[in-house]
């Protein structure tokens, strides 16, 4: 902080204070026996506070600092009452974490889809394409190919039930650590209603966006995308969680949710990994959706204040 003036009036002082905020420049008051030394909080700032001081102390009258100091008085207050509302959310969220652990039925929802997803899996025999009961849970069965005439005959369920069907045990195992840390904190902190209603948004999106621009290949005639129906597992809802909880750990600290850098840069490893190529046929198109949608859900309230703010 660096010291600019010092008035000797209270009132003078404050007013300064508030012009000085609607330019973005924050101060703080100190009363000497001499009267009200004005700081300014940031070093680059100073410059222009002193040449603002020195405009005040030759017109402290002028009517453009009392309009300006309403409308930074106004401002104070908003920043007071954001500060006061954050305190109590904080306090709250202290509370919480002094309470005992909440009980594992907190967490059905989570326990649920791990459940439904080993089960089909197993009874898919890992989506194996001869198995009579495969064709049930993905998006369209082989005899409808790339098409959504099944879906629109009444089968709605074929929009979330691909995320069931795992193909080998690593894509399995790897998809419900991912759902059961995720999903498992979304749930404790915001119940298993936000959870489900989330998890049937990622689902259905994901599965559209993989169904729809489908994998790329090379036949003679150049890369072409081709839609491939036969496509599953958790991946697309485990990156729509990651997304939502990275942005609410950014913008909601208070709701108690966690993600490590490490975790983070798993991830997003994971991600740029299954691009290139090298590990075989990726669902890269539901990744990819269930990402941008978590992060536009989980940032969206936040930003949606900021502009109504501006």
């Amino acid at each position: 902080m660096r010291e600019i003036g010092t008035l000797a009036d209270a009132d003078a002082a404050r007013t300064l204070a508030d012009y000085l905020l609607t330019l973005r420049i924050e101060t703080r008051l100190e009363e000497q026996p001499e009267g009200w030394v004005v700081w300014v909080c940031d070093e680059d700032r100073v410059p222009q506070a002193r040449q603002e001081f020195a405009e005040f102390t030759r017109e402290p009258r002028d009517p453009r600092f009392r309009r300006a100091a309403r409308a930074g008085h106004e401002i104070r207050l908003r920043e007071i009452e954001e500060d006061e509302d954050y305190r109590e959310r904080l306090a709250e969220f202290r509370e919480q974490m002094a309470e005992k652990p909440p009980p594992a039925n907190q967490r059905v929802v989570t326990f649920a889809l791990l459940a439904v997803a080993v089960a089909v899996t197993l009874l898919t025999n890992f989506g194996d394409p001869n198995n009579p009961y495969a064709a049930l849970f993905l998006i369209a069965s082989g005899k409808e190919g790339a098409q959504l005439s099944q879906v629109a005959r009444g089968e709605v369920w074929r929009l979330v039930t691909p995320i069931f069907v795992h193909f080998n045990a690593m894509h399995l195992l790897f998809n419900c650590i991912c759902v059961s840390v995720l999903g498992g904190q979304v749930e404790r902190a915001q119940g298993s209603a936000r959870l489900l209603w989330l998890v049937a948004l990622f689902a259905v999106l994901s599965n559209l966006a993989q169904f729809y621009l489908g994998h790329p290949y090379e036949p003679q005639g150049g890369l072409v995308w081709e839609r491939l129906p036969r496509f599953g597992g958790l991946s697309g809802v485990a990156y729509g969680l990651f997304g939502y909880v990275w942005m609410k750990t950014r913008f909601e600290p208070e709701l108690g949710l966690q993600l490590s850098p490490g975790t983070v840069i798993i991830m997003m490893v994971w991600f740029f990994a299954c691009l290139t190529g090298l590990l075989g046929a990726i669902a890269n198109a539901a990744h990819a959706a269930g990402l941008a949608l978590g992060l536009a859900v989980g940032a969206g309230p936040h930003l949606w204040e900021s502009l109504r703010g501006r």
